[in-house]
């Protein structure tokens, strides 16, 4: 397992309940990190952080039908959830 991507992981599930987003979850999956919510048993991606050498991570969202779309926004795993909660918070929100 890698360091980086266990401390990133870390550090967005505490600011996931930070930002009292309990209805959303981080999953480890070879070198990204999954952010997704989960209802009935379906589990569905919100933003993806893919780890990139130098500890930088590339963000990706998810639109409303679950197609990924790149962002152009990299950085540590703190510099891309500021972005993730400001530019793209919507990926983020509750669904009905």
């Amino acid at each position: 397992m890698n360091f980086a991507l266990y401390l990133a992981c870390t550090f967005l599930e505490r600011s996931l309940r930070m930002f009292d987003l309990d209805h959303l979850k981080v999953r480890m999956q070879e070198r990204t990190l999954v952010i997704y919510s989960e209802e009935s048993g379906k589990q569905s991606p919100r933003a993806i952080f893919t780890l990139f050498p130098g500890n930088q991570f590339l963000l990706f969202v998810a639109n409303h039908r679950g197609k990924w779309q790149p962002t152009p926004f990299i950085g540590t795993a703190a510099e891309v959830w500021k972005v993730l909660t400001s530019k793209c918070v919507f990926a983020l929100a509750r669904w009905p």
